[in-house]
């Protein structure tokens, strides 16, 4: 456990509003993708990768997830 996670855990409401904020982000990359055409996604680095981030969540959703070092 890091300190970002014992911190969302210590304060009221906070671990709603993180998995709010990953599962919004999420949904608008899907959105995006959905579109015809090129699409770029700005995410912070934390909610990105974190264990249950948009990364695994668009994972779970079954988009392909693949790192530089695979292309």
């Amino acid at each position: 456990e890091r300190s970002y996670e014992r911190c969302i855990a210590a304060a009221p409401g906070a671990a709603n509003l993180d998995a709010r904020l990953k599962a919004d982000q999420t949904a608008s990359i899907v959105a995006a993708l959905r579109r015809p055409g090129h699409s770029i996604a700005v995410v912070q680095l934390r909610p990105l990768l974190a264990q249950g981030g948009v990364l695994d969540r668009l994972g779970a959703l079954g988009y392909e997830i693949r790192t530089p070092a695979e292309d």
